[in-house]
């Protein structure tokens, strides 16, 4: 039809990249409104970009909203994103939220992408640790001092995981 003018794919994948530009620049003045939905335009009008919902997913989980982040951090690496990033972000808000068995399986199948990664096995290390099983943190802050001998944290974890089990034995100790 004559006078109907059809967007061209790339035209609009220009106004989803520039949409995003103009959604971070809101996030980073704070407005988190204006933002969101700027992010839903940019994540609508490049389907197969990853970055508007990485960025959008930043967003709401420095606004609280971890369960949102997640989602998006899903939708985002269905969308091709780095696995390695989204795990271990998604592994990151399922800690701070304290659903440490969700996060272990996040960390293990990251710990399978990079297995040289101490930090990795430190923290699948306080996972287990969490969920009550210190035997098994145990031999992951190990595995993660044999990666990297200067890890601090895994150091002190382990040193933890040593006082709690001494403290465990001689409070059920009936000679003590």
């Amino acid at each position: 039809q004559e006078g109907i003018v059809r967007p061209h794919s790339r035209d609009e994948e220009l106004l989803g990249l520039a949409a995003l530009a103009v959604a971070d620049e809101r996030a980073r003045k704070g407005e988190v409104q204006k933002a969101r939905l700027l992010y839903e335009q940019a994540s609508t009008r490049t389907p197969a970009d990853p970055r508007p919902l990485l960025s959008w997913a930043t967003l709401e989980a420095a606004a609280g909203a971890d369960r949102k982040a997640i989602a998006l951090l899903e939708q985002a690496r269905q969308r091709g994103a780095d696995e390695v990033l989204v795990r271990n972000n998604i592994g990151g808000l399922l800690c701070r939220a304290g659903q440490w068995n969700e996060a272990l399986v996040q960390y293990r199948r990251l710990a399978e992408l990079r297995p040289g990664d101490a930090q990795v096995r430190y923290t699948i290390g306080i996972a287990q640790a969490r969920t009550g099983d210190p035997v098994a943190a145990q031999e992951s802050l190990v595995k993660a001092l044999a990666l990297d001998p200067s890890h601090a944290n895994a150091k002190t974890a382990l040193g933890l995981l040593a006082i709690q089990h001494r403290t465990d034995h001689t409070s059920t100790d009936p000679g003590s």
